[in-house]
């Protein structure tokens, strides 16, 4: 599903991603009615955490692993604060059956070695019993095989293609690729009659732009791929430099973390530049109340997000809980 963006959201997609993460990993204590502290009935119709009694576990800790990426330009460790939140909720809440859940987070830098050590010292020294909340641009290409040696279940926030092709992966998001397709598939509805894809120039790339170069090929739209480092140094030129390439009846489509892609509508909106294409795009990390904020009413109607997730600011009962 694609959406415009409107400065009205209240939280990141993010967010959402990594709880929907943790809700999976503890819906056998979740359940229930609101006004009861009972553990029966269902998840859908009553969500809450753990038991829900306010009760304290006492049981043996149930230990649980993350890997996310944290590095200049790429920051995705929001994940693992949002699974930490749910888990807390759940520990505060009686646990798993009385047990509380012990999460243990780490971070890389997109250095395989550092991705692969980190694994064994989750599983082998801390003695995690599975992974969940992780979010990182190699991780699932680097450890996929481990887990699977161990078998180990990992429940995460996709981006490396392995994260989809592992029988032990469970990512529960669409990825920048799928994400991707959405954003230019957008853009060709608005019968735009060229699309220019920029993206973080992070490992993955090539396997990333596949995606929207397919799409775009097959509706028979010229689509020209750019990759720009990160962490942006000059986004006027950026801005630019996409919309020049665009035109005037073409299209800009982003793949950047949400302060990466700030950087560049932000400096495209400074320079006047924000209609000089028809179309804007963006993957999935630009739905968050962060970036929608920062540019204000001006974008609206004028920025297409692939929004794969509830917006949460939703009045469910899960995303109020």
């Amino acid at each position: 599903m694609t959406k415009y963006l409107n400065s009205r959201r209240t939280r990141s997609v993010t967010t959402l991603v990594v709880v929907a993460a943790g809700l999976s990993l503890v819906v056998a204590a979740c359940g229930g009615s609101g006004s009861s502290s009972s553990n029966k009935g269902s998840v859908v119709d009553n969500p809450k955490c753990g038991n829900g009694d306010g009760s304290t576990p006492t049981g043996t800790p149930i230990k649980i692993g993350a890997i996310a990426t944290k590095q200049p330009g790429t920051d995705f460790t929001d994940g693992e604060n949002a699974a930490q939140a749910y888990f807390d909720c759940v520990n505060a809440n009686g646990g798993v059956n009385g047990h509380p859940i012990k999460y243990i987070k780490e971070t890389e830098q997109t250095d395989p070695a550092q991705d692969a050590a980190l694994a064994r010292k989750l599983i082998e020294t801390d003695g995690v019993v599975g992974m969940a909340g992780g979010f990182s641009l190699i991780e699932c290409d680097v450890n996929h095989g481990y887990y699977e040696s161990k078998g180990v279940a990992v429940l995460n926030a996709g981006i490396a293609p392995s994260c989809w092709a592992s029988p032990n992966s469970i990512p529960v998001n669409m990825g920048p690729r799928y994400s991707s397709d959405g954003a230019v598939q957008a853009m060709i509805r608005q019968n735009v009659d060229k699309i220019v894809f920029d993206q973080s120039n992070v490992p993955g790339t090539g396997y990333i732009a596949a995606g929207p170069k397919i799409v775009a090929d097959a509706a028979g739209i010229p689509i020209t791929e750019v990759a720009d480092n990160v962490p942006i140094q000059d986004a006027n030129s950026v801005a630019v430099k996409l919309t020049q390439q665009a035109g005037s009846n073409g299209a800009v489509v982003l793949n950047f973390t949400p302060p990466e892609a700030l950087k560049i509508l932000q400096a495209a909106q400074q320079q006047g530049l924000e209609d000089s294409v028809k179309a804007w795009g963006c993957s999935t990390p630009c739905n968050t109340d962060f970036l929608a904020s920062a540019l204000g009413t001006k974008w609206d109607g004028k920025l297409l997000v692939n929004a794969e997730l509830n917006v949460t600011d939703n009045a469910g009962s899960d995303s109020e809980l």
